[in-house]
Order: structure tokens, then sequence, then C-alpha cells
């Protein structure tokens, strides 16, 4: 079964009664109060929930990666091969906590492995409509 990407969109909206001089000022007063917490929008005021696809990025190589973690040196090593086994890379970093360990293993997925280029909204939409229609036949 594939995976997909749904982005979910909730919007929310409160008519405020703010008294002022003229709108401008009304406008400056609603906008201070909320970002003071003064106003706050929470369920009862959602208006709209949108779903939609939202692009995903496909890892376009085979590739190996070796993770390693000491304990006792606190220190996190990365090995990397392509998928020849002709390019090695090595990185290593000192991890004192998870938030460190997340950060170092994400930042080296997003600098060193290769995806395809990422499909846009009315792709993923056509390849999403293919499939229903392709699943309603059956």
């Amino acid at each position: 079964m594939a995976k997909y990407n749904v982005e979910i969109i909730e919007n929310l909206s409160k008519v405020v009664e703010i008294e002022a001089d003229n709108y401008d000022e009304a406008e400056d007063i609603a906008y201070k109060k909320y970002d003071n917490c003064q106003i706050e929008l929470d369920y009862e005021d959602k208006n709209e929930t949108v779903y939609k696809p939202y692009p995903s990025q496909n890892i376009s190589n085979d590739f190996t990666l070796i993770v390693k973690f000491d304990q006792k040196r606190k220190q996190l090593s990365i090995v990397s091969r392509d998928k020849d086994l002709t390019d090695l890379t090595r990185q290593t970093h000192k991890c004192e906590t998870e938030d460190d360990l997340k950060f170092f293993l994400n930042s080296y997925l997003d600098n060193n492995i290769e995806y395809e280029k990422i499909m846009s909204v009315e792709e993923i939409q056509k390849q999403l409509n293919t499939k229903r229609d392709k699943d309603m036949e059956r």
C-alpha cells in the first residue's frame, strides 16, 4: 500500500466588535489584542477545513547508510555508500541529547540523499484521480 502526504488546512474566523474612531484604528486595536492573546480563536470559530495533496520527494538512488552511536564517547558516526559501493562518505558528530541525534541525522539526509523532482500538486491530483478511477473499475 502506498503512502501519501495530505495537507489539512483549517481556517478559523471570528468577528469582534472594537470601539475606535475609524476602521484603521479598530483593525490596529484588534491586531494588538489578538497578538497579546486577548482575542483567541478556537474550535468553535472553525470556518472551513480543506484537504489537499502535499508534494513529497521520492529518493532517486539506492544507497547504504550505516549509523553508529557510541554512548561512552557521545559520538554519532554516519557512513554512506552509493549503490555501486564506490563512493564512501563518513561523518562524525558529538551528540549529547536526542535532539542532537535527530538534528544530525536529518541534516545528513537533507544534504546527502538525492531526490527526484518534486511533483506539483496538479500532478499528484492527476495521479490520485487515475488511481481512484482504476480502483473504481475493480
